[in-house]
């Protein structure tokens, strides 16, 4: 995406790490971060510029035996957590910030502006909702089915919920109302194989959850508008989309979503979105080379209507 797609982007970012910056100066002597550099001798597992994230990443409370414990300080305000969530809100920080990440979700003509509604699918812990806020955004629907999660998503954002800023919908998204099943392996939660199986035959290791269709979400939410949807849902993204046909062609929302999850997904997630809506300008993300140790090095894919001239 070149400088173009990092311009915008840096600007935006540069806000969100002005007004925090001083904020995680001041907590420094009564934090600790979520894990050490790599000293001399051990080979890193990450590229340099995500342990230069350490700097703006600190946990700042962790109070034992309570749902949601720890309390992260970032760039883009404080996220509360269950145990054990400090690496991936550290990936997901780095994701949000470095300019050597292919996973930022607003980058040259898909980004958040003023008033826009947005959806967060796959909202986890909420950082995208508060870059959304953080961005402009009049409202922010998100939707997690995680039960892990939610309690600590609603204690994070309690304010903007209670202002109707925020809406969460404890539901998985998928191509037709009902009930899937899930792999809950800890904090590792993504839809499996066995979603094909009827009601009650969850499998072991799994769970059932709630599943809506965005297009359902819209109506009864009566949105009048979607303006930008961000998608990571772990290889669901394609069955999102397709319940959210009526959405696209209605609003035709700029969009941000994860395209790595499945081999193929580069060819079917446009090739649906498409087929809903022929308008659409389609961005192929970078996939950077990974480095030694790392299985996986993101990828976007984004999505926009070009404005007619």
């Amino acid at each position: 995406m070149g400088q173009r797609a990092l311009s915008v982007r840096n600007v935006l970012l540069g806000l969100s790490l002005g007004i925090n910056a001083g904020i995680a100066v001041l907590l420094i002597g009564a934090v600790r971060r979520a894990e050490p550099p790599p000293t001399a001798s051990e080979e890193p597992e990450h590229p340099p510029e995500f342990y230069e994230t350490f700097e703006l990443f600190y946990t700042v409370e962790d109070r034992k035996g309570e749902a949601c414990p720890l309390k992260f300080a970032t760039p883009f305000g404080f996220f509360w957590s269950p145990a054990g969530q400090e690496h991936d809100m550290l990936q997901v920080v780095y994701e949000q910030t470095s300019e050597r990440s292919a996973d930022a979700y607003e980058a040259g003509p898909v980004f958040i502006r003023r008033g826009d509604t947005v959806l967060d699918v796959g909202a986890h812990l909420g950082v995208f909702t508060r870059i959304a806020l953080n961005h402009g955004a009049g409202k922010v629907v998100a939707f997690e089915p995680q039960p892990a999660c939610i309690p600590c998503f609603k204690k994070t954002f309690a304010k903007e919920i209670a202002a109707g800023r925020v809406v969460l919908v404890e539901k998985a998204v998928w191509e037709a109302p009902g009930k899937l099943h899930f792999r809950d392996d800890g904090l590792d939660f993504h839809a499996d194989e066995a979603n094909q199986l009827p009601e009650g035959q969850a499998q072991a290791g799994e769970i059932e959850v709630a599943a809506t269709t965005i297009d359902e979400a819209v109506r009864e939410l009566g949105l009048a508008r979607v303006d930008f949807i961000k998608m990571d849902i772990e290889g669901s993204e394609r069955y999102a989309l397709r319940g959210a046909r009526d959405t696209l062609a209605r609003f035709a929302p700029s969009m941000a979503m994860s395209g790595y999850h499945k081999p193929d997904d580069r060819e079917v997630l446009p090739k649906v979105v498409l087929e809903a809506q022929p308008k659409y300008q389609v961005v192929i993300g970078e996939q950077p080379r990974p480095l030694p140790g790392e299985p996986h090095w993101g990828g976007l894919i984004y999505f926009y209507k070009k404005e007619p001239e």
